[in-house]
């Protein structure tokens, strides 16, 4: 666990599931959504930002050659700032980011980087923790604000949803995690995520969004000249008809 550090702050960041609160059942949770997806995914390179991406299981995924990339913590393949990538762009064919924004010191610029390096029609996959729920409420409580997940910056699926607009992404997927608090001894009781999943969706503690990057193609222009000489062309005509009148 270490901190980042932009003007005056500072926050504690996960190297390991289980540093979370009931962490090894969180992992389950992600692993499980993520194997429905991991199959359509196509490409050459999967990049994973963070230690908690690194080490999640991509299974199943066509996607051979997987790299992690973190900080001065944690093994990774590369090691630098999350927030500058020495990564070419246009060269990732899918992203992911398992609660990465949340403990990042510049979320926007991260998921201009991510954005960056993603082909055309790349998939980008995030998890993030939302404030709008039990687990937000319980940052409240009495201890819980310099304990994890409670230390990073909480972002509402509605919020990176309007970031991934702005940037050309197409959300295609938006799935709750969990509608539990992770605070006590049971991390979520299956009553109430069953009752939960269809009442209060928008309220779920953490949830799963893939979207994928848009670009339109550009349409050529013809050059002026082409358009001056075609428009003069009758004109001309006109001119030696009338001559040979003459």
């Amino acid at each position: 666990m270490f901190k980042t550090h932009r003007g005056n702050i500072a926050r504690m960041q996960p190297d390991t599931w289980q540093q979370l609160p009931h962490g090894l059942w969180l992992r389950g949770l992600a692993e499980e959504r993520l194997r429905q997806w991991w199959p359509r995914m196509f490409g050459y390179h999967l990049l994973k930002l963070g230690g908690l991406s690194a080490q999640l299981s991509h299974d199943g995924c066509p996607i051979k050659h997987a790299v992690s990339l973190g900080r001065n913590h944690g093994d990774y393949g590369i090691t630098s700032a999350l927030e500058a990538l020495p990564v070419s762009e246009y060269s990732v064919d899918a992203c992911l980011m398992a609660f990465t924004l949340n403990f990042s010191s510049d979320p926007h610029q991260l998921m201009r980087e991510a954005h960056r390096v993603l082909i055309a029609n790349g998939h980008l996959i995030t998890l993030t923790f939302n404030p709008y729920s039990l687990l937000g409420a319980a940052k409240y409580c009495p201890g819980n604000k310099s304990k994890l997940p409670w230390t990073g910056q909480m972002l509402s699926p509605h919020r990176l949803k309007d970031w991934m607009r702005l940037l050309g992404h197409e959300v295609i997927w938006q799935e709750p995690l969990f509608h539990g608090s992770l605070c006590g001894q049971t991390p979520a009781w299956p009553w109430w995520e069953r009752s939960a999943a269809k009442v209060v969706a928008p309220m779920a503690g953490a949830s799963l969004l893939i979207s994928r990057k848009r670009e339109l193609p550009l349409t050529p222009i013809r050059p002026l000249r082409a358009y001056s000489k075609r428009m003069k062309a009758p004109a001309l005509a006109g001119q030696v008809r009338s001559n040979t009148l003459k």
